[in-house]
């Protein structure tokens, strides 16, 4: 399906292996890793959802793109979602106009009556302004993300932007001797990091990835990694996974971990850290510390069907008692076996 040739626009599924998207992608102010076409590619490798872009392109030149993956679970049935196992996603933009989101709207509409999707659900409206927004998405499942912006000199921002119990947790850490270091080989990955994960995972009730996730993020993406994990996209540094042994949180190793990679990101220009999502108070109260600024965000969904949504909450009553109980019941050795079955009807 392509869009009315007799427009300025060409609208249509994407085709290509990715240089043009992600040089688009890569350009855009508000793109993280996962609007890049190999995350898509990764999610269908590992989670079996099939891949879809659609872009907009002026002559040969692309200024809108939207990365999706199609998920049919038993929970939600047939739906686009951009993307998953992401706070992020949705439509990064350049240049259209009115009439240009109208016809893309139109295509995306048309799109999903032909294959039966009932709404396509957008993490984030980073691309799209509230105007846009408002006329075309419904929104459900709000929050906040936080971003620090970074500075040549990390020292200033330790001394003039970070909380004073920040700057505590950091002096401790420093006197206990904790060091870091920067390693993102898959033996690292395979060794240290991941039976940390499942820790974590479990601690906090979230089902874990598998493995061949965290190994495809490496091998797709050029991933740092030690007891933080995070990507560089553009200026922006945005930190995905924190895993750490709870028997040495008294020496504040997460602290000093977000510290070191916060310093990296200043002594190579970076520009902004993104601490990731703010659901409740506790992470407003942690990211604030760091002088995080917060953003709006949500879920939004295009669709015809309103009665369709089934907005996903990780805060609601059910997720909570479900967290509760995986981190309660479910043995450590079997979570790496039944979290990715579960994630994979969650989309989440």
């Amino acid at each position: 399906m392509v869009s009315d040739k007799n427009s300025r626009l060409r609208i249509e599924e994407y085709q290509g292996q990715g240089e043009d998207w992600n040089t688009f992608a890569s350009s855009h102010p508000e793109s993280r890793f996962c609007h890049l076409w190999q995350y898509c590619k990764l999610i269908e490798e590992i989670y079996g959802y099939r891949a879809y872009g659609f872009v907009v392109r002026e002559g040969d030149q692309i200024i809108a793109t939207l990365p999706a993956s199609l998920s049919i679970t038993l929970l939600f049935g047939k739906k686009l979602v951009s993307q998953p196992f992401s706070e992020y996603g949705g439509i990064l933009s350049q240049g259209l106009s009115s009439a240009d989101y109208a016809a893309f709207f139109r295509y995306l509409a048309e799109f999903c009556s032909e294959q039966g999707i009932a709404h396509v659900e957008m993490h984030g409206n980073l691309g799209v302004s509230d105007e846009y927004g408002r006329k075309y998405f419904i929104q459900a499942n709000p929050y906040g993300y936080a971003v620090l912006k970074l500075g040549s000199d990390p020292e200033v921002i330790r001394r003039e932007v970070f909380d004073h119990q920040i700057r505590k947790a950091l002096n401790k850490a420093e006197r206990s001797g904790v060091k870091s270091f920067q390693d993102s080989s898959p033996e690292i990955i395979r060794d240290k990091f991941w039976p940390l994960f499942l820790q974590s995972m479990k601690r906090i009730g979230s089902p874990p990835h598998p493995l061949a996730y965290l190994i495809g993020l490496k091998r797709h993406f050029p991933a740092l990694v030690a007891a933080l994990m995070g990507f560089v996209i553009g200026r922006r540094i945005q930190i995905t996974n924190i895993v750490s042994d709870e028997s040495y949180w008294d020496l504040r190793t997460n602290d000093l971990v977000h510290w070191e990679f916060i310093k990296w990101g200043c002594q190579n220009a970076y520009l902004e850290f993104d601490f990731g999502s703010v659901r409740y108070e506790g992470q407003l109260r942690y990211k604030k510390k760091w002088g995080a600024q917060l953003r709006n965000s949500g879920y939004y969904y295009f669709t015809s069907m309103p009665d369709s949504i089934s907005a996903f909450s990780s805060s609601s009553t059910i997720m909570t008692a479900f967290s509760k109980a995986w981190g309660w019941c479910i043995p450590l050795s079997v979570t790496p076996i039944l979290g990715p079955a579960i994630r994979k009807q969650l989309v989440r």
